[in-house]
């Protein structure tokens, strides 16, 4: 009997447990039982050199049994509401605990609106659309919403007037900028981002 790595075994024949050099009859039927350690599973049984999947096996000869365990693989599951897309390094599964990099990719005039990971919202912790995690014993699952980027329209003037108060729009839509000038003013001048606006 050798060792397993990240997993153990047991050998039975009847009630008896089979310790390494224990001594069988011909034609005995042994019984193996695996036990794989947390987020492994067991794969197969090498015996002799034969892969052996089932529970038991029959002693013609000497056995040298060793048991097989690897890593889980979860696949990764997503949803993306629209106006945007989340994509994973090029990778669609992941194995236990290995670092997955989340890349958001709104659309334009979109920006992220939430994240949540394995049931975990990780909204504020997206750099550059990005967010990085190694929390994938269980598999990874993640949901991302967008929304359309808000921009504030700030609005000033000089005396002798009056300007529609600052206002909040989402993306691709329009506003209305008012003035009134006072009795006898008129507009001088129009700026929009520092720019003079001709014929305003």
């Amino acid at each position: 009997l050798t060792d397993a790595f990240n997993g153990e075994y047991t050998v039975k024949c009847g009630s008896k447990t089979v310790e390494d050099g224990d001594i069988l009859d011909y034609g005995s039927i042994i019984r193996l039982e695996n036990k794989p350690v947390e987020c492994y599973t067991f794969v197969y049984y090498d015996i002799n050199g034969e892969h052996v999947t089932t529970g038991s096996y029959k002693v013609t000869g000497p056995v040298d049994i060793t048991a097989v365990f690897t890593e889980k693989i979860y696949n990764i599951s997503s949803t993306v509401s629209s106006n945007g897309s989340v994509s994973f390094g090029g990778v669609t599964t992941v194995a236990a605990g290995e670092e997955v990099v989340i890349e958001t990719h709104p659309d334009r005039g979109y920006e992220v609106e939430s994240m949540v990971v394995n049931g975990e919202d990780v909204t504020d912790l997206i750099i550059d659309n990005t967010y990085s995690t190694s929390d994938t014993w269980y598999g990874l699952n993640v949901s991302v919403k967008f929304r359309k980027i808000k921009y504030t329209i700030e609005t000033s003037c000089s005396e002798g007037g009056t300007v529609s108060p600052t206002v909040v729009v989402e993306y691709d839509n329009n506003v209305v900028v008012s003035f009134s000038p006072e009795e006898g003013y008129e507009i001088g001048q129009l700026y929009v981002d520092g720019v003079p606006v001709e014929n305003p």
